[in-house]
């Protein structure tokens, strides 16, 4: 049975969205392991940040991640429209109570 060519399509587009999703993820873990990434939720969405720097303010917490990655990697915020605060002691759900020797990216 052969495959068409937009089942070929198809399949290259769903390897490569694995592949983003898998190094979005892998940069995730490794600022959770080193502490520098931090999020919490807010009235206005989810607020994250990276070495304390406020990256991205979005409804959705896949959505926040994946724009701070973005701003990061192109070195700033300059088109954030929402919050610009900086979040300073606010930390996500349970990286507060883990010490920073313990702390591993979840499986």
């Amino acid at each position: 049975m052969s495959t068409t060519h937009h089942e070929q399509l198809r399949l290259q587009a769903a390897r490569r969205a694995n592949e983003e999703d898998a190094s979005l993820w892998r940069w995730f873990c490794g600022l959770y392991e080193e502490g520098r990434i931090r999020w919490r939720k807010a009235a206005e969405g989810w607020l994250v940040s990276v070495d304390h720097k406020h990256l991205a303010t979005e409804m959705e917490f896949d959505a926040a991640i994946r724009v701070a990655r973005q701003r990061y990697f192109s070195g700033g915020r300059q088109s954030l429209s929402n919050s610009s605060r900086v979040l300073k002691d606010e930390m996500g759900p349970g990286l507060a109570a883990e010490s920073r020797e313990n702390r591993r990216c979840p499986d």
